[in-house]
């Protein structure tokens, strides 16, 4: 007997049953019909390579026919694994490798009567197989370029590494030691234990984790060791003379395995969950360390809910999760995150009212729980319960696609709720578990409650800034009616008659001046209260100042005005150049104002600088003024509406340039030392955001 006959004969029957296997658990479906026919395939060249080893007729168009159809099989098998998809799009490349195939094996089988030998027609062979391979390596590499899902992306790149090293162990075999039966068994084995791997992939409908793979591999090899030995311990009783010994020791064998099988397997799954115990710890970890993160108040509920999410998808334990909250004012509720699949933005709250009224009296609602209940109604155990509302909360648990659902209670009433599954496992959470999701629900509440007291704080402290402003601007009227009030009542007083023209004319211009500064209040109010929008384009900031030189010299002239750059290259700030025109046209007239006052003759005036500067990423202007500084006292009240230290100023000016800068994403800054003030608008350097990409993950069918 050839060394090489009984591991391919094996590797033949093994791979036909492992197809077989998986296709009469699950015959219903697309994806076990396109892996029994794959594994028959590769089944089919075991058993070629079998007839090979020994001698026999001439066997090339059969060798030819099973590499074209094995490696079809598995491009189809692959591609409905990984996409769930029935159509094909991607056929061009391995059709056109099928033509060339056959082309040269028709040229090379008409050169084998002129002296061409076999080798070249295996060689084909491997070479289409080995295509094959590659693109389905090409295929899963842009399957994990797409993932965003953590868990199914490393699921992904397991399947990936798994499929590569059996890429480059099985030609090893084949090749470095091609006349080594160890070797050749090893490659076969490698075959094997890959096309296993695939069917439990199958079977629980999700590319498995590497320790629950050798978990199981572990168990199989055990079972099948255990009932190896119990074979081999019966028949080492037997004479080879003993045929009737040798049947009875068959029949005890085989009602021991059948005995021990339940007892082994119920072992086999305990030992499983010991190992995923440890999966279970670092979930309950995560959770806690997130429930410890949200100490930290987030700036508003959707933060809230993007880190809870975002903590679930590293943990890949969670499969799909969705956070919804109750819509201020009507009766819906509002997504405010969502993971693994496409949830309404927004629903009425009766679409789960079942639900909704479930939790408002229960810390959790499980499908484990609900689905008990049901069974129990059905089989009339629960008499008084109706059995229409179970099927209203699984009907909701499905449309969640949520295996345990949590409320989240905030100023003591039911305000939302977080729902989480993993369809792929049969109630996928222990106790411990779903006590940590209750934990983080308790905490999402505590922090809704927070986040709406501070809200209320901020509009009270809002309204009482309205109020500061409406008595601002009352004062700022106030002052020039009084004067307005006052120039009336003396024209038309008796005694108007007795005022000369000039005189007459002076109390005119009293009312137009006051008039005019009444003016001036409203509209550096108005501008102060207008929404300032920001969005602008990138702009060079050195060039904007050069253009706006001509226009902030007059504006500050006789005191002279000069700009600066001394960095090397472009400072670009998201700003409009009209609005960067008008915060340096108040600032270049601030300085001026303080230039003057501090020497009003002009004797050494120093000019104003007007400066562009690149400092640890962030871009600036300074505008730099020796006016004499500005008091500390005074420092700390600039940027409040309607203080002002000048005679005729609003005070809204340093405002209004605060509001334009915070709009673009930057801020003012006034810093006075040494008779020296300088401005400085600040704007922080960005970091581009990485585009979306799509989740793949999820079942495969």
């Amino acid at each position: 007997m050839h060394p090489f006959l009984f591991s391919d004969v094996l590797g033949a029957v093994l791979s036909v049953s492992l197809g077989l296997s998986v296709l009469l658990r699950e015959r219903n479906r697309l994806v076990p019909r396109s892996f029994f026919l794959f594994t028959a395939g590769v089944g089919a060249l075991f058993a070629l390579a079998a007839l090979r080893s020994g001698p026999g007729a001439d066997l090339w168009p059969a060798g030819v026919l099973l590499s074209l159809a094995t490696g079809w099989l598995g491009i189809r098998f692959f591609f409905l694994l990984m996409h769930g998809q029935r159509r094909f799009p991607h056929w061009k490349g391995p059709l056109a490798m099928t033509a060339l195939q056959v082309i040269l094996a028709g040229l090379f089988a008409a050169g084998l009567s002129v002296g061409a030998e076999p080798w070249q027609l295996r060689l084909l062979e491997g070479l289409f197989l080995v295509y094959c391979t590659g693109w389905v390596l090409a295929d899963m590499l842009r399957l994990a370029r797409r993932t965003t899902h953590r868990a199914a992306l490393g699921r992904v790149q397991l399947l990936f590494a798994a499929t590569a090293l059996l890429a480059v162990v099985f030609p090893a075999t084949r090749v470095g030691w091609a006349q080594s039966p160890v070797w050749h068994a090893t490659g076969n084995g490698a075959v094997l234990l890959y096309l296993y791997f695939l069917g439990q992939t199958i079977l629980h409908q999700r590319l498995l984790d590497l320790d629950e793979m050798l978990t199981r591999l572990a168990v199989l090899a055990g079972l099948v060791t255990g009932i190896a030995a119990i074979y081999l311990g019966m028949l080492s009783w037997i004479p080879g003379e003993d045929r009737d010994l040798f049947r009875l020791n068959v029949v005890s064998a085989s009602v021991i395995v059948v005995l021990l099988l339940d007892p082994l397997s119920q072992f086999a799954e305990r030992w499983i969950f010991r190992t995923l115990f440890f999966r279970r710890k670092e979930l309950e970890r995560r959770l806690r360390d997130t429930a410890l993160a949200l100490d930290v108040l987030p700036a508003s509920e959707h933060a809230a809910a993007d880190l809870v999410l975002g903590s679930l998808l590293e943990s890949r334990r969670v499969a799909t999760a969705c956070l919804y909250v109750q819509s201020p004012g009507r009766p819906e509720l509002v997504r405010l995150g969502a993971l693994g699949r496409d949830f309404p933005l927004h629903s009425p709250q009766g679409s789960w009212s079942a639900l909704w009224e479930r939790l408002q009296v229960e810390d959790v609602v499980t499908r484990e729980d609900v689905e008990l209940e049901q069974e129990r109604l059905h089989r009339g155990w629960l008499a008084n319960a109706p059995a229409f509302e179970a099927q209203a909360v699984l009907r909701s648990l499905d449309e969640l696609a949520a295996d345990a659902v949590f409320p989240i209670v905030a100023h003591e009433r039911l305000t939302g709720f977080l729902a989480v599954g993993d369809a792929a496992r049969k109630n996928p959470y222990a106790k411990s578990e779903l006590a940590a999701f209750l934990r983080l629900a308790q905490k999402l509440g505590a922090v809704f409650t927070s986040l709406d007291r501070q809200s209320r704080m901020r509009r009270q402290e809002h309204l009482a800034a309205l109020g500061q402003l409406a008595a601002g601007l009352a004062h700022e009227i106030r002052n020039p009616l009084g004067a307005i009030w006052g120039a009336v009542q003396v024209l038309e007083s008796p005694q108007a008659s007795a005022l000369a023209e000039d005189e007459r004319a002076d109390f005119f211009r009293i009312v137009a001046q006051e008039v005019h500064r009444m003016n001036r209040v409203v509209l550096d109010f108005l501008e102060y209260a207008r929404p300032a929008v920001g969005g602008a384009e990138p702009l060079d900031l050195h060039a904007a100042c050069e253009r706006m030189l001509p226009l902030l010299a007059s504006t500050a002239a006789p005191v002279p005005v000069r700009t600066e750059h001394p960095v090397d290259g472009p400072v670009v700030a998201a700003m409009d150049e009209d609005r960067l025109r008008q915060v340096l046209l108040n600032l270049v007239l601030n300085a001026r104002d303080a230039v003057l006052e501090r020497s009003p003759d002009g004797e050494a005036w120093a000019p104003i600088v007007v400066g562009v500067v690149r400092r640890a990423a962030d871009s600036l202007v300074e505008v730099t003024d020796e006016g004499g500084g500005i008091p500390a006292e005074v420092l700390a009240h600039v940027f409040e509406p309607f203080y002002t230290t000048k005679e005729k100023g609003t005070g809204l000016g340093l405002p209004i340039c605060a509001r334009l800068l915070e709009a673009s994403g930057g801020r003012l800054e006034l810093a006075s030392e040494a008779g020296r003030t300088t401005a400085t608008l600040r704007w922080p350097s960005a970091t581009a955001a990485e585009p979306p990409v799509l989740d793949t993950g999820g079942r495969h069918d």
